[in-house]
C-alpha cells in the first residue's frame, strides 16, 4: 500500500511539538530516490504527509503565559498551522479522530500494511505509516475539585480567558472591593512561572496561591534551581 507512485503515505495525529516537528523533519531528511513522502507537482497533487489536529493553531506552550502579561501577541504564540506548513508539501486537516483501523494486525498490535483513520467530519484517510503524538492531559495532581472547577492552561482560549479574568480582578480592586484569590494548581516549571506572572500583574490587587500535593515546589528540578526560586 502506498500513494500510487511508490512513496509511503504518512499520517500524524497531533499538532504539538512532536507532531509538527515530525512532519517538517520528514521533508528535511535524505530519502532514497522515489521514496520521500511528499506531494507531487501539479494542481492535482497527491499529498503523502498529513497532519491532523483538532485545533486551527499550533500552541507554543512555553510562551503561553506571555499572553497574560502582554509581552507577546497571539500570532507569535499560536500561529496557524496553515501558515507554518505553507513552505512544505504537508496537508493539514483540522478534525477529530474517531477511530484508527489498522490492517493485517501483528502480534504486537501494529500493522504491516497500514490502515485507515475515521474523522468526526465523516471523512477518512488512508495511511501506510502512522505517527501518534497526541500530547498529555492536564494533571490535577490529586488536588480535590480541580477537575470540576479549575481551568486548564494549555490553549490560546485558556490564555485569553485567564487574561480577561485578571482584568476583571484589576477592575474590582480599582473599585475598592475585597481582593480576589487566584489559585494555580501544580508547582512544576509551568505552574511556578504562571503563578509568578499572575502575581506580578496583580501585585497588591489579588492574592495568588500556588497549590501542590508535594512537600516543595519544582520537586523534579535540581536542588539548585529549587533554592533559587
Amino acid at each position: 500500500m502506498d500513494s500510487g507512485d511508490g512513496r509511503p503515505r504518512v499520517c500524524i495525529l497531533g499538532g504539538g511539538f512532536g507532531g509538527l516537528y515530525t512532519a517538517i523533519k520528514l521533508e528535511l531528511l535524505m530519502w532514497p530516490r522515489g521514496k520521500k513522502p511528499k506531494a507531487s507537482a501539479g494542481p492535482h497533487r497527491t499529498v503523502c504527509v498529513t497532519l491532523i489536529d483538532q485545533g486551527e493553531r499550533f500552541i507554543f506552550k512555553p510562551l503561553l503565559y506571555e499572553l497574560i502579561n502582554g509581552t507577546a501577541q497571539a500570532w507569535e504564540v499560536a500561529p496557524p498551522f496553515a501558515q507554518l506548513l505553507a513552505p512544505y508539501p504537508i496537508q493539514f486537516v483540522q478534525d477529530k479522530v474517531l477511530e484508527v483501523q489498522p490492517e493485517q494486525l501483528l502480534a504486537d498490535g501494529g500493522s504491516a500494511t497500514g490502515g485507515s483513520i475515521t474523522l468526526a467530519s465523516g471523512g477518512s484517510i488512508q495511511y501506510d505509516w502512522l505517527v501518534v503524538s497526541l500530547g498529555a492531559a492536564a494533571d490535577p495532581r490529586g488536588v480535590p475539585g480541580v477537575r470540576e472547577h479549575a481551568r486548564p492552561f494549555v490553549s490560546l482560549e485558556d490564555a485569553e480567558f485567564v487574561a480577561q479574568q485578571l482584568a476583571a480582578y484589576e477592575a474590582r480592586a480599582a473599585l475598592g472591593q475585597p481582593p480576589a484569590t487566584v489559585a494555580v494548581v501544580g508547582a512544576g516549571y509551568a505552574g511556578v512561572e504562571l503563578a509568578a506572572v499572575v502575581g506580578e500583574r496583580l501585585r497588591g490587587k489579588a492574592r495568588v496561591v500556588l497549590l501542590t500535593p508535594g512537600a516543595e515546589i519544582l520537586e523534579a528540578a535540581p536542588a539548585g534551581q529549587r533554592t533559587s526560586i
